[in-house]
This record gives C-alpha cells, structure tokens and sequence, in this order.
C-alpha cells in the first residue's frame, strides 16, 4: 500500500531568513536536468520546480539562510507571510511531493539535491510527452543520452524542449 500525502505546511512569515540545509536521499535527477524539466514540470509545477532547482542547487553548496522575502520576488510570486502565500504554497507543495522537509521547530528546510523518478501512481496523469519521456529519460538518465533522447521526444511534438 502506497503512503498517503504528506500534510505538512511550511508557513514562513515576512522577513524571515529561511534556513537551507541538504536533506534526504539525492535522486539522480539533478537541478535543471532534462527529466526534471520535462517530467517533474508537470507533477509539481513550474513554479514549485524552479523553486526546488534553485534551493537545490544551493543545498549542494552546503546550504545557508536565505530571504524568504527576496526569494519569493525572484521567484516572481507574492510572499505576504501568511500560510496561503505563493511561496508558503510553492514550499508546502515541495514537502508534499518529498522534493524537500520541513524542520518547522528549528525553520529550516531540507532539500533533496536530486529527485527520483516520478512514482508510477502519478505517470497516468502526465503528458504522452512526459511519459514517453519518463520511460525513455528513467533507463538514460545514468547513460548520458539524456538531452539526445528529449531532441527526439520533443520533434513533432511543439515543445522546443531540445
């Protein structure tokens, strides 16, 4: 029997420093890597995946406080404080989705560096796009064909993902 959705919420208020620490097992699909822009897109989001990309990106380097404020507005969303803010949802939906934790007693979110494959209750609801390229991306990913294989998925296709 599969989990159920994780109900945690990251409620991080105006001014706040958020706290970024590595967390989790590292999947094999790194910030920015074809799987993630092609078939992670479309299970949390743009928004939540540039967010991921970016926070990730700064757990590799060990992590630091960040500006909930700031990164809101670079993420170009609202950030009011108040758990319905875009960014409180953005990060709520990267805990729901176990792109991240969250240390809500010390404030500080533990990002994955790398996502695992989709998991299979999901791939029904993607794109033929995205699941061709779940299929086809989850066996290259460690082969180095990746971006060749979106070159091909994205032909005929209108995504100029290539």
């Amino acid at each position: 029997m599969g989990r159920g959705p994780v109900v945690v919420v990251v409620a991080v208020a105006v001014g706040d420093r958020l706290t970024v620490a590595p967390g989790g097992a590292a999947g094999p699909h790194q910030p920015g890597s074809p799987y993630v822009m092609t078939v992670w897109l479309g299970v949390i989001g743009p928004t939540a995946t540039l967010a991921w990309s970016m926070l990730a990106r700064c757990a590799t380097g060990g992590g630091g406080e960040i500006d909930a404020y700031d990164f809101a507005r670079t993420l170009g969303v609202g950030h009011t404080g108040c758990r319905s803010s875009v960014l409180n949802r953005t990060l709520t939906r990267m805990v729901g989705f176990r792109a991240a934790t969250w240390d809500g007693e010390g404030g500080v979110l533990r990002v994955r560096t790398g996502l695992g494959d989709v998991p299979p209750r999901l791939i029904a609801g993607l794109s033929v796009t995205a699941r061709m390229a779940h299929t086809r991306l989850s066996e290259a990913a460690s082969s180095g064909r990746a971006d060749e294989i979106v070159a091909e998925l994205s032909t005929g296709h209108g995504l100029g993902v290539a």
